[in-house]
């Protein structure tokens, strides 16, 4: 009895440590590449970008906004002809609020792909805390499948005793049975995630702690995120535009003309023309218009910020729950292993581990809520692409790691 009891307390110590790794070093390794490849793979899918060539246009293109060339001929006279190039000049003002223009809308597409390649890390990463959490939970049925085999070993050590139960045996060979069965089920489903998302790893590999997680959410908390940029950017835009059109209705050369006369006679002249804008005061719908579309703008700027900082402060709420519950859960299994250190008895013993095993269990369903949460917040604030290079579930290079 006194071995039993020895081994039964040795399987309650390797369940509490057995998300122990024996490399993190390289249990972290194996995910930063893995999340580095599925960046890379990600981003060879995105499109070009289409707007710095717009910036690479040769001069006359910049300046000159269309161009004609226009023969005339005298029906009288055939010897009399012309030739004209009448050119259509851009507004002078207007060529740099165009160059900033260009960078805006590179800006804005540039924010649409990191957009878009958030949620796709956002994936990647659920993904791997899915797979971390069939890990563990095959782990612990395991130690459930041992506690079952104590339990059947410690009936049948009974058997010439008063104290033998043959419905306690059965009850724990039948137990025995449904858990074999529930490690096969759950291997299978750990073999076809891992086929599925192309990673593989022979035991749980997450060692971040919520502390960690914490943390690092209070401390991104007035980040803003990439709804905020993307609002910030259309206010830019807006504003832009505003004095774009401003511009374009001021005193500005807007049009010249070369005409040369092409006859017998010795005078035939080359003529020059330039056509001046001269900007009149009065009332202007279109400026009125970017007014309201500037206003408009700085309006959805300050709703995106206020939805955005209430999101957030909900998912660090939800954060400071989970890590109350996992205090509490935590404070119960160190009771019970009290408890189990205390006692003489192999039959309280048993009752005491699957009160623990339970216990534990609760305890990796709240971790996964805790670690679900974490990438959650770091979705909404838009971190996942912005530092992808990053292994934002790595133990180690997240400590000391600040926002450049």
């Amino acid at each position: 009895m006194m071995h039993l009891k020895t081994a039964l307390i040795g399987c309650m110590s390797g369940t509490v440590l057995m998300c122990a790794q024996a490399d993190d070093e390289m249990q972290d390794n194996n995910v930063s590449k893995y999340l580095l490849q599925v960046k890379n793979q990600f981003v060879q899918l995105l499109p070009a970008g289409s707007y710095p060539a717009q910036k690479k246009s040769n001069l006359l293109n910049q300046w000159i906004e269309s161009s004609e060339i226009r023969l005339t001929t005298d029906n009288d006279d055939d010897r009399k002809s012309s030739l004209a190039l009448n050119l259509k000049i851009k507004n002078w003002s207007e060529l740099s609020m165009q160059q900033q223009l260009f960078q805006l809308l590179e800006q804005r597409q540039q924010l649409d792909q990191q957009e878009i390649l958030n949620d796709h890390l956002q994936s990647s990463y659920i993904q791997l805390l899915e797979l971390n959490s069939k890990l563990e939970e095959l782990a612990q049925l395991k130690q459930r499948s041992r506690l079952f085999a104590s339990a059947i070993k410690y009936q049948q050590q009974l058997v010439q005793s008063s104290d033998f139960s043959p419905d306690e045996l059965l009850d724990s060979e039948l137990g025995q049975q449904q858990i074999l069965l529930q490690i096969e089920l759950m291997q299978r489903n750990i073999d076809e995630l891992e086929k599925s998302i192309e990673f593989n790893a022979p035991q749980p590999f997450l060692q971040i702690t919520p502390q960690q997680m914490i943390a690092t959410a209070e401390n991104y908390l007035q980040h803003g995120g990439g709804e905020v940029e993307q609002a910030q950017l259309e206010l830019q835009l807006a504003k832009l535009k505003l004095k774009q059109q401003q511009a374009s209705a001021g005193f500005a050369l807007n049009a010249l003309q070369l005409k040369s006369d092409f006859s017998e006679n010795e005078d035939a002249v080359l003529a020059v023309r330039f056509d001046i804008q001269i900007p009149f005061s009065g009332p202007d719908f279109n400026s009125r218009l970017k007014h309201q579309e500037i206003n408009q703008a700085t309006m959805r700027l300050h709703q995106r910020r206020q939805q955005t900082s209430l999101k957030s402060n909900q998912i660090l709420a939800k954060m400071y729950l989970n890590k109350k519950a996992l205090v509490s859960t935590e404070q119960l299994i160190n009771d019970i292993e009290s408890r189990i250190k205390k006692t003489t008895s192999v039959k309280l013993i048993l009752k005491l581990k699957k009160q623990h095993l339970s216990s534990f269990k609760q305890i990796l369903e709240i971790r996964y809520q805790l670690r679900l949460n974490y990438i959650n917040f770091l979705s909404q604030q838009g971190l996942l692409a912005k530092h992808n290079e990053h292994n934002w579930l790595s133990a180690q290079t997240l400590t000391g790691f600040t926002d450049p």
